[in-house]
C-alpha cells in the first residue's frame, strides 16, 4: 500500500512523539530536524523519480488540482496554525510543514502561482536561457485570500522534487528582482529583543504576509520582488550540508539586505522573513530545452544561473 507523502509524515510524527515523554512545546527541534530529514530522505525513493524525468510544461506548474472545500490562506492560517495577534505563535515545527505540505497535496495553492513568468538571463560567454519562474513566493490560499507560507528548505527542495521544479542560486534571484513587475522593499518585524521570540510564530507569518500585500496594492499575479529573503541553493549549500543559504531583502536602494554564502542557521530553520519561490525545471537555452539542474552542472553553461560555477543541485538540502 502507497501513502501520500503527507500521511507517512503523519505517522513518523506520532512515531517519533511516541519515543519518550518530551513535549513538542518543550523540544521543537529535537522533533523537528529528524522529521523532516526522514522525509526528505524518503523522497529519493524510486516512486518518486518520476518526478525527475518528467520536466512539466513551462505554462503551469504541476501542483494538484484544488480540492473542493480547501481552506482559505486566513482560515489555514487562524484555524489550523493557531494564528492570532503578532505575538502568537501557534501550531510550529514538524506539525505546521506537516499542515502545510498536506494544503499543497490538497491542491490549495493559488492559481497565478500555478502559471510562472518568463525571465531571461545570460552569462559572460554570450549564452542566453529563458527561465519559467513562480510569480511570487509559495503561498496557501485562493486568489483573493491567500498567505505566503515560508518554510524550511529541506521541505521546499522536497517539494522541489517532487513536483518537477527547482529552487533559484543567488544569480537567479537577482536577474528576478531587476526583470520584476513590481520590486517591493523588504521590511523587517523585529524591532525589540523581545519581538526576536516570535520570528518563527504563525502571528508573525501573517502580519508580514499583510504587510507586503499593503506594499503590493492589488498587484497579485504580477512578478513581484524584494520582499522575503530566497531559499536558494549554492555550492555553499552543497559543501555545508547541514546549513540554510538564503538571500535577498532588497532595500529601497535595490541591495540584498540578507547575503549569501551561509549564516548562522541549519538547514531546518525558518522564520518569517523567508520565501520558497520555484523555477521551472525546463530552461530554454540557446533555443533548446534543457533541464535547470543540468545547466548547473554543465561548464559550459552554468554561469548563466550560477555566479560560484558548477554544483549539483540533487546534493543540496539533503541527508
Amino acid at each position: 500500500m502507497k501513502f501520500s507523502l503527507t500521511a507517512r509524515i503523519s505517522m513518523r510524527h506520532e512515531s517519533y512523539l511516541n519515543r519518550g515523554n518530551e513535549s513538542f512545546e518543550a523540544q521543537p527541534h529535537m522533533l523537528h530536524s529528524p522529521l523532516l530529514e526522514e522525509v526528505h530522505r524518503d523522497l529519493g525513493a524510486p516512486m518518486f523519480q518520476r518526478h525527475r524525468e518528467d520536466v512539466p510544461s513551462a505554462s503551469e506548474f504541476s501542483f494538484p488540482e484544488r480540492q473542493p472545500n480547501t481552506l482559505t490562506g486566513s482560515e489555514f492560517f487562524t484555524q489550523v496554525l493557531g494564528a492570532g495577534g503578532p505575538h502568537t505563535k501557534g501550531v510550529m515545527g514538524a506539525d505546521r510543514e506537516r499542515a502545510i505540505l498536506h494544503q499543497i497535496e490538497l491542491g490549495n495553492v493559488p492559481d497565478f502561482l500555478r502559471h510562472p513568468k518568463k525571465v531571461t538571463v545570460h552569462d559572460r560567454n554570450g549564452n542566453t536561457a529563458e527561465l519559467s519562474v513562480m510569480p511570487d513566493y509559495l503561498a496557501i490560499g485562493t486568489n483573493e485570500d491567500f498567505v505566503r507560507v515560508p518554510v524550511t528548505p529541506v521541505l521546499a527542495k522536497a517539494i522541489a522534487d517532487k513536483y518537477g521544479l527547482a529552487l533559484p542560486t543567488k544569480k537567479v534571484v537577482d536577474d528576478i528582482y531587476h526583470q520584476a513587475d513590481v520590486r517591493l522593499t523588504g521590511r523587517g518585524l523585529v524591532y525589540s529583543r523581545g519581538d526576536t521570540a516570535y520570528m518563527q510564530g504563525n502571528g508573525f507569518y501573517l502580519e508580514h504576509n499583510q504587510e507586503i500585500e499593503r506594499q503590493l496594492g492589488g498587484h497579485d499575479g504580477e512578478l513581484v520582488a524584494g520582499h522575503k529573503k530566497d531559499i536558494i541553493i549554492s555550492k555553499y549549500a552543497e559543501t555545508h550540508p547541514g546549513r540554510l543559504d538564503f538571500y535577498g531583502l532588497f532595500d529601497r536602494t535595490g541591495k540584498a539586505i540578507q547575503g549569501a554564502h551561509g549564516g548562522p542557521h541549519e538547514k531546518t530553520y525558518v522564520d518569517y522573513s523567508h520565501g520558497a519561490r520555484f523555477i521551472g525545471q525546463d530552461v530554454i537555452v540557446d533555443g533548446r530545452h534543457m533541464r535547470y539542474d543540468d545547466v548547473l552542472k554543465n561548464p559550459q553553461l552554468a554561469g548563466l544561473l550560477s555566479d560560484e560555477g558548477t554544483f549539483d543541485p540533487a546534493s543540496v538540502y539533503r541527508v
